[in-house]
């Protein structure tokens, strides 16, 4: 049923959404943890002598983990977005088969793509078009 398919999909993306942000978040804390630490500017007696490079971690990580909220919020948005149209898609499957008729589509849909098929002279004179040109 698509309840089942909704909560099993959103339930999977959220698991996913917040391992990623735990991921970012661990990894851009320890590049600055490798930064502030490996680098001479900021060790005793350098230009940015930091006291202590646990804060500026912290408050980096803590960035991070905002930042990557954001973004995977948005991988989040799409997969449910993919989830709802494949859930219409099966319901429009089993009207169709249910009721043995083809689903209509809006008259001016039709119009559009009558008036622009490609029948057999409009695909040769193109044809000959492109290899004159």
């Amino acid at each position: 049923t698509n309840i089942a398919q909704v909560a099993t999909i959103t339930f999977l993306g959220d698991i996913i959404v917040r391992f990623g942000q735990l991921f970012i978040a661990f990894t851009a804390g320890f590049m600055a943890w490798t930064i502030f630490d490996g680098s001479p500017a900021y060790n005793i007696g350098g230009d940015k002598e930091l006291s202590s490079n646990v804060f500026p971690t912290m408050v980096t990580g803590t960035l991070a983990w905002y930042v990557g909220r954001e973004v995977l919020a948005v991988y989040d948005v799409c997969i449910d977005t993919i989830l709802i149209s494949y859930c219409q898609d099966r319901k429009l499957v089993k009207l169709r088969h249910k009721h043995h008729t083809e689903v209509v589509a809006h008259e001016n849909l039709k119009k559009f793509v009558n008036r622009h098929k490609l029948t057999e002279e409009k695909f040769n004179r193109q044809a000959n078009v492109n290899v004159i040109a």
